[in-house]
């Protein structure tokens, strides 16, 4: 027997987990799995920030199928056959790989529910060999982000890029993750941190020094342990 649960959060994909059981002759039995991606985790953080409801649902498909011992070797090859043609067909495509199900999860984000079976659609994250985990939010990175790039914020300034006075932490949760996706390399800075810039439009204004028209990219700043420190919109 095989589980695939797919999940959504405030109407979108918000990955999904597999599981596998057997189940005994004229008997019954149950799965379970755990959603543990980054789209989910990402996702709730933001939900648990915002404000009023945020609905999220599970559907389960299930597929029960009996096997005489002797064909169990012969599924098995066929499933490793088609596994490995996948992985060569998709060889060329950029940041994108197929993992199993099984495999860790680190530094990979679900993009699209895959067909049943024991792999799942994966696009990993290009992030430097020196960073120990994928970056998220916490509250102090929030809070950081809100004083400094936002307006009325305690360390705004003309000499800062600003978010728009609208902009979520739900909203800041998907513009980090649109970031971490982007094919755009990180490069060290001087202070040791790692930044990229990739483009997200709509979301803020550039600095008044520099003209405070709106911004068209986005620049996120993060340390070897995970942690955001800082991002910011610009020209």
């Amino acid at each position: 027997m095989r589980m695939r649960a797919d999940m959504t959060g405030s109407g979108s994909p918000v990955g999904s987990c597999t599981a596998a059981g057997t189940l005994p002759v004229n008997g019954t039995g149950s799965v379970s799995c755990t959603n543990t991606s980054p789209a989910w985790a990402s996702w709730y953080r933001g939900a648990e920030l915002s404000e009023g409801a945020e609905p999220y649902q599970a559907i389960a498909h299930v597929v029960a199928q009996a096997f005489d011992p002797g064909e169990v070797a012969g599924v098995r090859d066929q499933v490793d056959k088609q596994f490995r043609n996948l992985r060569r067909e998709l060889d060329g495509k950029k940041n994108c790989r197929r993992v199993l199900a099984s495999a860790p999860l680190r530094r990979a984000v679900h993009l699209a529910p895959a067909p049943l079976g024991p792999w799942d659609d994966y696009c990993t994250y290009v992030l430097p060999s020196g960073v120990e985990e994928t970056p998220t939010f916490d509250k102090r990175s929030l809070d950081l982000v809100r004083k400094y790039h936002f307006p009325g914020g305690e360390f705004a300034d003309d000499a800062k890029g600003l978010f728009k006075a609208t902009v979520t932490n739900g909203q800041l949760h998907r513009i980090l993750d649109r970031g971490l996706g982007d094919p755009a390399p990180f490069t060290k800075n001087s202070q040791g941190y790692y930044e990229k810039t990739f483009p997200s439009p709509g979301v803020g204004c550039e600095a008044k020094v520099n003209g405070g028209r709106d911004a068209e990219f986005v620049t996120l700043v993060i340390n070897t342990a995970g942690d955001v420190v800082t991002m910011y919109p610009h020209n």
